[in-house]
């Protein structure tokens, strides 16, 4: 009788877990999930949800994307190119560091977002998802560039190009 009390409980509380993570989700996740509304047959309309997020990809994304990875390509040799500046070395990437590609997506990313804000339609929540878009990027990279060096044991530049081009989609993707 007390074991199946305590596994009642015990689903009790794994159900209430369960509907607060769904509570959250839409909370720092917003667009995708939300038009992901419940149809009347049962399951997910996933095209809503498809239309959505095709409707947030416009030019100013695509161009963004683009605008991110040529300056931070171009970025990641800013400093030999001002003659070891200090000042160019706290904004572009001074060695081949995890530390160093990071600001090749953070600062241009950074940059682009100020300009959409200044210049742009003012989104009321524009500040909260570019947090949210750097920190998911830069932590993108983190993982990708430590996962296959953990596998690989060597670095590879094709694979670090790859880990940045992914995190620069992953930061735009989540903005």
């Amino acid at each position: 009788f007390s074991v199946r009390l305590t596994a009642q409980s015990a689903y009790a509380t794994m159900n209430a877990r369960k509907s607060l993570f769904r509570r959250l989700i839409p909370c720092f996740f917003a667009y995708p999930y939300i038009s992901l509304k419940k149809r009347r047959g049962g399951g997910f309309d996933r095209r809503k949800g498809m239309q959505k997020i095709r409707e947030n990809l416009n030019f100013q994304t695509y161009f963004g994307i683009g605008f991110v990875l040529v300056l931070g390509t171009l970025s990641h040799f800013f400093f030999d190119w001002s003659g070891e500046n200090r000042l160019v070395g706290i904004f572009a990437a001074v060695n081949e560091s995890t530390w160093e590609h990071l600001k090749l997506l953070f600062f241009p990313a950074l940059l682009f977002w100020v300009l959409e804000w200044i210049f742009g339609k003012k989104k009321p929540n524009l500040l909260w998802s570019v947090f949210w878009g750097l920190f998911a990027g830069t932590a993108t990279i983190v993982v990708l560039f430590y996962t296959y060096f953990g596998v690989l044991g060597k670095n590879l530049a094709p694979i670090d190009i790859l880990t940045f081009v992914v995190g620069v989609l992953v930061a735009f993707f989540v903005k």
